[in-house]
């Protein structure tokens, strides 16, 4: 593409990234929320999904960061290992995987795995995600029974205390990811301009600003928010960085969790490029080993002490941001 063509389609590139910020925003949390790590390590994978896989990437289209379909085996490996530092050292040896699965062109088997199996798994993984959430859309707080009788807003149930408002919210978002790509509703602009993900978005944050300034017992509990942390200094900055444990190199444990995560972020990355493929117009492709390749980068530095150079850079940012 020439400067001139750059120029031409920049109006239109920025704003469909500033509508893949505010999706992918919330998604990142959401992600890290039902990972059980710091909202921060998630953030973090999105900068550098977004600042270096996607300049090496061969995709035109496709937007690389923490992937939903990972977090089963995120929270059960965590577990497993017992802390965050052993796991950065398995996402690194996955992503150093992946780099030898594309210089050993692996990418050409993928023509020989069959996109239900794919599909299949993806769905397996979705599922547990689904069911894992349940409770949440359903309003449930944390607690026990005895909630409702303290906490506006919500009523007993034989599972539990349950959120008038999370439902309400749950119920609205479900109604417009159905409806939003209706004939009906394509009739109006505003539809057309904006993806069904951002409409919930803003329709969720609306309503928990609405119920915080109006009706503050009624609105979600502290319990059942993504929070960032609050980085009032350099010092609290610094705090949020964790790095790999280098001495559970020998642990078995985590070289089999780095192997079962390469695998499937490599199985995630050749369903994503079939997706993407389909729906572009233009039916570009991209090499599956360079993206094997790519994929492996982002993970040994999201995994690894490379981060540093994300972290000086928002370092340097925060030096204009931050107050002392």
């Amino acid at each position: 593409m020439t400067l001139r063509e750059t120029f031409a389609t920049f109006p239109r590139d920025l704003f469909a990234g500033t509508v893949v910020f505010l999706v992918a925003m919330p998604l990142r949390l959401g992600i890290a929320n039902a990972s059980g790590v710091e909202p921060f390590a998630s953030l973090l994978s999105g900068i550098i999904g977004g600042l270096v896989v996607a300049l090496l990437s061969g995709s035109h289209l496709s937007v690389s960061g923490p992937a939903a379909g990972l977090v089963v085996i995120v929270v059960d490996g965590i577990a497993k290992l017992g802390s965050f530092s052993p796991f950065l050292m398995a996402v690194m040896l996955a992503g150093v995987i992946q780099f030898g699965f594309s210089m050993l062109k692996a990418g050409r088997f993928a023509a020989y795995v069959p996109s239900s199996v794919i599909k299949g798994m993806l769905a397996a993984i979705c599922l547990l995600l689904i069911i894992k959430q349940i409770p949440l859309a359903a309003g449930f707080a944390n607690g026990g029974a005895h909630v409702a009788a303290q906490t506006p807003g919500t009523f007993d149930t034989p599972f539990g205390a349950m959120s008038l408002a999370a439902c309400a919210v749950a119920v609205l978002s479900l109604a417009i990811l159905a409806a939003w790509k209706t004939k009906a509703m394509r009739r109006f602009t505003l539809v057309r301009a904006l993806p069904a993900p951002l409409a919930v978005v803003v329709l969720g944050i609306a309503i928990t600003l609405a119920l915080d300034f109006a009706a503050p017992g009624f609105a979600p509990p502290a319990e059942h928010r993504v929070l960032l942390p609050s980085l009032a200094s350099l010092a609290a900055l610094n705090a949020e960085f964790d790095w790999p444990d280098f001495g559970q190199l020998i642990n078995p444990d985590v070289w089999r969790l780095a192997i079962m995560l390469a695998i499937v972020a490599n199985l995630e990355t050749l369903l994503s490029l079939e997706a993407v493929e389909q729906i572009d117009p233009k039916k570009r492709s991209a090499h599956p080993d360079r993206e094997f390749k790519v994929q492996g980068i982002g993970n040994m530095m999201a995994g690894s002490r490379w981060p540093v150079v994300v972290h000086g850079a928002l370092l340097l940012a925060s030096v204009f941001a931050l107050t002392a």
